[in-house]
């Protein structure tokens, strides 16, 4: 008999238009993951009936609790709907057209200029040299002026902005999920409804491709068969962004943000508590699921270069901090404009004869304590 083979299986997702309720033949997509342990659980209760054959008389069970981590490779298409549920955002979107670009211009990284119908992605601020004018890569390579360094993204009109500020307005619609679980003989579906992102933790390693934990918790696993609910899939193209295209930028007050070229890894978590336990008497099924108090986290390591961020860490310092990563043109950027950082390893420890690191942890809060730009060449989530 043949066995299940994950290579062969997939998860599609997709917004419910009535929350908890699986829409008929909906269009999915398909999300690329690394891993997934997405499960239907019960609580299970044994008889204490006392009887002289010292047997257990019953078993039974109890409320369903469904969800799970899904891990992921971090992208610039395929996620916008996992991030707008995530922070609870109001997606705001417009088509980028870009600086027209010419001689001795300064430029700013993640900011577009167009030239020649096409758009290019600055990804090294810089002024750009006399020649500034004349940018002609149109296969992603890297192009230098002066000394800024561009990217190409695309034709004019083909790159999107997309603004994710962190809310507090849940869409009315959760996530489904239908997982194919194949089998040689036929494979098996299992959907779930009703989805939220609890959590999500993001790793921007110094080498190798930015990862995605995304804990997700549902209302109940809505059905097993072995044919798909889902009509047509689509199936978003994208890379991966990596931690050799990234960068970290920390400002004070009304300063400006500038590069931390210390940083070894950075993680990021995003918290929403979501309350799980509310169940009703006559049902096994959650009744709801209430969004707690977001959190924003992270955690910065460092090599020990000088005593700035310890000084801040000392000072209870007001800070804004700030990821962005590019690959292909384009562009994802994550801003923390009020945080402080509040532990972790803050002074150097010698722990042998290589560098000396520290490590700090943070938190972000406030009404804006979290927010996220993308820009890609999908026109709307």
């Amino acid at each position: 008999m043949a066995v299940g083979l994950g290579s062969k299986s997939e998860l599609t997702y997709g917004v419910e238009v009535t929350y908890g309720v699986f829409p008929t033949t909906p269009t999915g997509t398909a999300l690329g993951i690394l891993s997934e342990n997405v499960q239907n659980t019960r609580n299970t209760f044994i008889s204490e009936e006392v009887n002289p054959a010292r047997v257990v008389t019953s078993i039974r069970t109890g409320n369903v609790q469904a969800g799970g981590p899904i891990s992921t490779e971090l992208s610039a298409n395929a996620l916008g709907v996992f991030w707008r549920h995530l922070l609870m955002s109001t997606v705001v979107t417009t088509t980028v057209t870009g600086t027209a670009i010419s001689d001795g211009l300064v430029v700013t990284r993640g900011a577009y200029y167009s030239h020649s119908g096409r758009l290019y992605l600055c990804i090294v601020l810089g002024t750009t040299a006399g020649s500034g004018a004349a940018l002609v890569s149109t296969d992603f390579s890297e192009e230098t002026s002066g000394t800024a360094r561009f990217m190409y993204a695309a034709a004019a009109g083909g790159v999107y902005k997309h603004v994710f500020q962190a809310g507090n307005t849940k869409p009315a619609g959760g996530l489904w999920i239908e997982r194919k679980s194949f089998l040689d003989t036929g494979s098996e579906f299992f959907r779930y409804t009703g989805g939220r992102i609890n959590s999500a933790a993001i790793n921007l390693p110094q080498e190798g491709i930015l990862t995605a934990n995304w804990d997700l918790v549902f209302l109940d696993m809505d059905s097993q068969s072995g044919a798909t609910s889902t009509g047509s899939i689509l199936r978003p193209d994208d890379e991966p962004f990596a931690g050799s295209q990234s960068q970290i930028r920390l400002k004070v007050g009304a300063g400006s943000y500038a590069e931390d070229a210390s940083v070894s890894s950075f993680s990021l978590n995003v918290n929403n508590n979501f309350q799980t336990d509310i169940y009703a008497v006559g049902a096994r099924r959650r009744r709801d699921l209430p969004e707690g108090r977001r959190e924003v986290n992270a955690s910065i390591s460092c090599y020990f270069e000088d005593i700035t961020k310890f000084n801040y860490y000392q000072n209870e310092t007001l800070f804004s901090v700030e990821f962005s990563t590019y690959h292909r043109g384009l562009y994802m950027l994550v801003e923390m404009p009020q945080a402080r950082f509040q532990g972790g390893q803050p002074t150097p420890v010698i722990a042998g004869n290589g560098v000396t690191t520290t490590s700090f942890d943070l938190t972000a809060f406030g009404t804006s304590d979290i927010k996220l730009e993308l820009y890609n060449t999908t026109s709307s989530y």
